[in-house]
Formats: C-alpha cells, structure tokens, sequence
C-alpha cells in the first residue's frame, strides 16, 4: 500500500504518485476511484474520448484524465495531468497499480516527442539491435534468456522505446515497467536497430520477410497504448510508416534452444 507522496520522473515526465482517494475534484466535478468511471455520477464522463476495457481517458477543464479501472487489479487508480502530458499526479491506493497507469501516460507522452513504446524485448548482440514483438505467451521473455545464455545484452522484455535519433532509428528501455523477470536488463543502453521479428513458437526456426504493408498494420497493432488524441494518432502512423518502409521486418518462427539465436545471427542481418 503506498501510505505517502511519491514523486519521480519517468522519461523526463514529472509524475506525483498520491495515496489520496477521496475528495478528489477537477473545477466543479467530483472524481471517485472506487468505480470504472472517475466521475461521482457514475455514467460515462462528458468529455470521453475512449474506454477500453481496462481504462478510459476524457478530459476537463484544460485536464487530461486518465482512469484504471477496479476490474483490472481491484485497486483503481485515477491520474490527472496537464495539457502537454509533462507533469501530473496518479491517485491510487495500491501502488502495484502505478505501473498500470502509468504506462498509457508515458506512452502517450513520449508519442508526441517522437518515441514509440512498442510490446517487445530488445536485444543488443555485437552492436547489433534485434526487436522481438508479440503478444503474451509468444515467447519476448524465452527468446530473451537464449540472447543472455549466447553473451548478448538484454534492454527489457517487455517494454521497448523507439524513436529517431539523427537518420537512425534506436531502441532503448523503460523504467516503469511492471514486471521483473530476471535481473539481466540494461534499461539505459541504446542500439542501432538491425530488425524487428514478430514471434511465434514452431517446430523449426523460420524467418519470412514481410511487406511494408504488413509491417505496418502488424507495429500498430502491436502498440501497448491508444493514442488520446489526433496529434498522438498521426505522429504515430507516421512513425510506423518510415519504420517499416526502412527496417527488415520478419515473422519468426522458433525453437526454444540455443540454435534460435546462431539462426538469427546468420539470416537476420
């Protein structure tokens, strides 16, 4: 339970962690947590733009307000932050759900600066950058401890940030991310990015190259957040578009052994 104010900042977003869950206001209106809608009333909030089934975000009064629900951990949490998305405070009463909330708010964030989360693990191997993608159960975290057994560098398995730096494009970690697997990671390193493998397991190690149109529609499903405005909506089908015009992108299928990582190696840039 978080019993007092924690303040940190988290990909140069200066967020309030508050265990205040009662009282809370926005001008005139009441927000609550105990629901899985912010507001007192209990209907959906003028000023939604999107629910999901985990959280919804609306804004008020120059505010953008987001909302973990009770049905995600039992615990809701509500953050309120400013118009730019550069400073705010996330109410909760349980702080295992800190994460949860603040992962769409970074994203978010980070999305009108030029950096894209992305659901993968990275993998830094010879100055080369691997991004493995997929959804849970598709093997990020397996994949990852093969790299560390062949002497490569791990960033995360999880949570990746990409973005553009000069003509290139880099991937590095986050530090908010929820669960911890093995102590191995290197969340502050950054490495050119060699390609990116949606992951599948098989019965052999496979790699096809996929078009740009796949590429596309496959990176922005696989996004871990949805963008609270058009600015961040167009910022990121522009960024997905030049990533897959320019990166080698495969479906991988693998073996959960140590020939993975020599077959990659070989026929994976």
């Amino acid at each position: 339970m978080l019993r007092q104010a924690k303040n940190v900042n988290i990909a140069g977003i200066d967020i309030t962690f508050s265990p205040k869950v009662t009282g809370l206001r926005i001008g005139r209106s009441a927000i609550r947590i105990n629901g899985d809608h912010p507001f007192s009333s209990g209907r959906k909030p003028a000023g939604t733009v999107f629910e999901t089934k985990y959280w919804s975000f609306c804004r008020r009064d120059g505010h953008k307000v987001f909302t973990l629900k009770p049905s995600v951990s039992g615990k809701g949490a509500v953050a309120i932050f400013d118009h730019s998305l550069r400073r705010g405070t996330v109410y909760l009463a349980d702080e295992s759900s800190g994460w949860r909330i603040a992962t769409p708010i970074v994203g978010n964030a980070l999305a009108l600066r030029g950096k894209f989360l992305f659901h993968g693990s990275g993998v830094i191997d010879k100055n080369k950058g691997y991004l493995f993608l997929g959804d849970s159960g598709a093997g990020k975290t397996t994949i990852s401890r093969l790299w560390v057994k062949k002497g490569a560098k791990v960033i995360h398995d999880d949570i990746i940030i990409v973005y553009k730096k000069n003509s290139e494009f880099v991937m590095t970690g986050l530090s908010i991310a929820g669960k911890k697997e093995f102590n191995g990671w290197h969340l502050s390193s950054q490495v050119g990015l060699t390609g990116i493998f949606f992951l599948k397991h098989g019965a052999q190690n496979t790699l096809t190259r996929k078009s740009y149109s796949f590429a596309f529609a496959s990176m922005a499903r696989n996004h871990p957040i949805l963008a609270c405005d058009k600015l961040v909506l167009s910022k990121m089908f522009d960024f997905y578009s030049e990533l897959a015009r320019r990166t080698p992108v495969y479906d991988l299928n693998f073996k959960p052994d140590a020939r993975c990582v020599d077959f990659i190696r070989k026929r994976g840039g």
